[in-house]
């Protein structure tokens, strides 16, 4: 997320490609940490088992979790999870493995993934995206804005 709150996604799938999405302000870093994963997993060669190296440990948590319950909160989830069935179909059940890496380690792909997340954040969405967590996170900006307003929150105001 830049200054401007505006949330970017990046990856980098090793020897093949890398990309960035924007998703808006309506978003949460969670939210491009997911979609971080999607297009890794898009990217990624159909035919041969992934390992996905993520600094999120919220995002991979997400993932495994909705992989058991079957309950996916965003679309980028949603995808993620049937991107992860289709490989197991084909490849078997260790198709997809996830593991945590420190953030801002000297890691080729993790810094490549950080790089193309910043730079997303500088263009305008063509499909912004609208999540739960970013609607969550917009009304906390805008009432606590609320409350810099002089006698905002301090009770009954009396003429």
């Amino acid at each position: 997320m830049n200054e401007d709150g505006m949330v970017g996604a990046g990856w980098h799938v090793e020897g093949k490609n890398q990309g960035g999405a924007t998703l808006g302000k309506l978003a949460t870093v969670w939210d491009g940490e997911v979609c971080g994963v999607r297009g890794a997993l898009e990217d990624a060669p159909s035919n041969a088992n992934v390992l996905i190296l993520s600094d999120s440990q919220a995002a991979i948590a997400a993932v495994k979790k909705a992989g058991r319950t079957g309950k996916a909160r965003t679309n980028d989830l949603k995808l993620v999870l049937r991107d992860i069935k289709e490989r197991q179909a084909r490849l078997g059940p260790n198709a997809v493995s996830f593991r945590w890496v420190k953030a801002h380690n000297e890691l080729f792909g993790n810094k490549e993934a950080d790089r193309l997340a910043k730079m997303a954040t500088q263009l305008y969405p063509e499909d912004p995206q609208i999540t739960e967590g970013g609607l969550k996170q917009a009304w906390r900006k805008m009432r606590e804005k609320e409350r810099r307003v002089k006698g905002a929150g301090m009770g009954r105001v009396v003429r």
